[in-house]
Formats: C-alpha cells, structure tokens, sequence
C-alpha cells in the first residue's frame, strides 16, 4: 500500500517504488524476552502507543516506515484476540509474528531461524474427517465468514519470497497448539506434513487477521529447543532464548532494510 512521506520527511530519501513503500508494520512476540533484542537495536525511543483495551503497544519510525511492537500473550486466544484489536486500531500493512518454537523433525539446530510457508492449527488438525458423518458436521461451515473452518494457512508468496532470500532463514511449516510440548495424538500427523516447527500463538494471528481482511502475515520462528523423534522435548539449553532472540532480530533488521 503506497503511503504519504511521514511529517519532516525529505522526498531525497524515498526509495524508488521497485525497492520499497512507506509501510505501517505490526511487529508481535507472545511475550517480551523474544522481541527484546530487536526492540532494543531497533532504537531506545520507542514510544507509548495507546489502544483501547489493557495492550500495551510502542511506536517508531525507522527507515521512514512506522514499526509498532506489541505482546500478544501466550497461546492462540490471547494471540487472536491481541491480534484481533491492533488490526482494528491500526491500519496496518504487514504483520510479523516472531518468537521462539520447538524443531520438529531432522536438521534443525539451536538458534536456526525458520520462515513459516504454512501455518498448522494442530489442535483441530483433521476436525473435518471427525465430524464428517455426524450430527455435528454442519459446525464446520462459518456462518460469520461464510466458508468453512480453518485450520491452515498459507503464507503470503511474495513475503514468504522475502524472507527466504535472507542467508540465515529457512523454511519450514509452523505447527500451532495449546499443549506443549506437543500435542501427542497428532504428532504422527506432524511428522508426515514435513519439517517445521511448533509454538503457540500462530494459528491465532493469521486467523484474526484473515477475519478483519487481507493483511499479509509472517511468521518468523528461532528454534529453541529440539522436539525428538517420539514427541519428547529435549530442553532448551542456557541462553538458548537470548540466542533466538538475537538471531530473530538480525532477520527481521535484515528484512526491514529490503523493503
């Protein structure tokens, strides 16, 4: 979405439309220690940004876009119902979602960063066959959104393209549940849909977002701690989460220069 130059802007320094537009980017963690390396290289003036309801969000304006950096909260309601409120607030043109999340499958290591390219609502993961046949069935059609339940979505291309030209990302699925580590009946079912990692809030931003229109959404996931093959979480070692945090901030610095 292309935007007026923010007040005290100088035109000399708008970049040529081909490498970028001034942009309104919600930038979201599920709880402070994730984001706290970015928000700190990013700048030490953010300022206060009052939403209605008990959010507490910040501002800035770097590279003539204006950033806003809030907490969700931990799991997929709080995320959706933060989510849900910023969108409503702000007109925002770019959500990204950044935290920290278990490795599922081979390959993964400490600190890896991963570029979500679908986002997995395990929880309801195959609600659709369990209902088919019942009394229930006609549940899975949404009255509100006129279309049937979600529960998967997949990333925006052209963003997702962004990120994956960045060195240090890869790409993977983000599997999205309430119980931690895993949620044992479905880890089969994970383990089939392909590498990737799990945490707990994804599946509530791109729901709420796709609720109140069509903003693009990233997710942008530092393995924290290694999931083994039967499910079992192996621990996350000392400084592991100062680590991811460092690591998100370089991708999303690096991210943020691109566009």
């Amino acid at each position: 979405m292309r935007r007026s130059l923010p007040e005290g802007a100088s035109v000399f320094a708008v970049k040529p439309p081909n490498l970028g537009l001034y942009m309104n980017i919600l930038l979201l963690s599920a709880f402070p220690a994730e984001s706290a390396h970015l928000s700190q290289q990013l700048s030490a003036t953010w300022m206060p940004d009052p939403v209605l309801g008990a959010l507490s969000c910040r501002s800035l304006q770097y590279n003539l876009h204006q950033l806003y950096l809030a907490e969700t909260g931990v799991g997929t309601e709080d995320a959706a119902l933060t989510t849900l409120a910023l969108l409503q607030q702000r007109d925002i043109d770019l959500v990204l979602f950044l935290g920290t999340s278990g490795a599922v499958g081979d390959g993964w290591g400490i600190g890896d960063v991963v570029a979500g390219n679908k986002v997995v609502q395990m929880d309801l993961y195959g609600i659709d066959k369990i209902l088919k046949g019942t009394p229930f069935e006609s549940c899975l059609f949404n009255s509100n959104t006129h279309g049937h339940l979600e529960t998967e979505w997949d990333a925006d291309p052209y963003w997702l393209a962004k990120l994956n030209a960045l060195p240090m990302v890869k790409q993977g699925v983000i599997f999205s549940s309430n119980q931690f580590p895993v949620p044992a009946d479905k880890f089969p079912a994970m383990l089939e849909l392909g590498r990737g990692v799990i945490e707990m809030e994804a599946s509530g931003v791109m729901r709420a977002a796709r609720r109140v229109g069509s903003t693009p959404v990233l997710v942008l996931r530092a393995v924290s701690n290694i999931i083994d093959g039967q499910g079992r979480d192996k621990g996350t070692p000392e400084h592991g989460i100062e680590l991811c945090a460092e690591r998100l901030s370089a991708a999303v610095l690096k991210l943020l220069s691109t566009i």
